[in-house]
């Protein structure tokens, strides 16, 4: 409880923060000027929708609550709208982008799941270490090895490639994030493409373009979505 009281505090406390968290925080929490709340996964009742998107746009603030759905949960996002008695209408998103980040997503979701693994075996290493020191008992040390261990011994191959592996992977996570990402179409060898007039433009003043789509101007989901409001208005 403490753990969460402190991360709710620094989430409170930080301008551009983000909290990942369960239903846990769907109700009770009264933190202000939250601009976007994304469902990560769908909701299991109209019930926990409302009271997880009610976190934004609190005191008469605006906000933005965007649900991702996969394809094999449109059945539960269409049985949702009937419970909300609402059409949740579809975010704009450039999907030939969206296949352009993707390997970076699916390399982080690898290198995280491998660490999540190594994480899990050193715990119960260490839970098995503890227990065995308050019961006396005098554990294996090939079972026990690890790269500074009490008995000397050296961590197992398979240990040693793992870590490796993970910070190679992460070496080659952060050579593609330092890559900027260019739309179909578009490329900054030829500026006078005429697919964005003002494309020199973008390249060149990072205050108001996007730091990793350099072709794509600084601005937030809920400015997107007001923007596709106000064009949907005016049709």
């Amino acid at each position: 409880q403490r753990q969460r009281l402190k991360n709710v505090d620094r989430f409170r406390d930080t301008e551009n923060a983000v909290l990942v968290a369960s239903d846990v925080a769907a109700r009770g929490l009264d933190i202000p000027r939250v601009d976007h709340v994304i469902h990560y996964q769908i909701p299991r009742s109209g019930d926990l929708y409302v009271h997880r998107s009610g976190r934004t746009a609190r005191a008469c603030q605006e906000g933005l609550a965007i649900m991702m759905v996969s394809p094999e949960e449109r059945k539960l996002y269409y049985k949702m709208c009937d419970m909300l008695d609402k059409d949740i209408s579809l975010f704009p998103v450039d999907l030939d982008l969206v296949g352009r980040l993707r390997p970076r997503v699916d390399l982080a979701r690898e290198i995280d799941l491998k660490e999540h693994k190594m994480n899990k075996e050193s715990h119960e290493k260490n839970w098995f270490k503890k227990n065995a020191e308050e019961m006396d008992i005098e554990l294996d040390s090939d079972f026990m090895s690890s790269s500074d261990d009490e008995y000397g011994g050296k961590a197992p191959q398979t240990e040693k490639h793992q870590k490796q592996l993970v910070q190679s992977l992460k070496a080659k996570l952060n050579q593609m994030l330092a890559k900027k990402v260019m739309g179909r179409g578009i490329s900054a060898r030829y500026l006078s493409s005429g697919l964005i007039s003002d494309l020199a433009e973008r390249l060149t003043d990072t205050s108001t373009t996007n730091a990793v789509i350099p072709t794509l101007l600084k601005e937030s989901a809920l400015e997107t979505a007001k923007v596709k409001i106000a064009s949907k208005h005016r049709k």
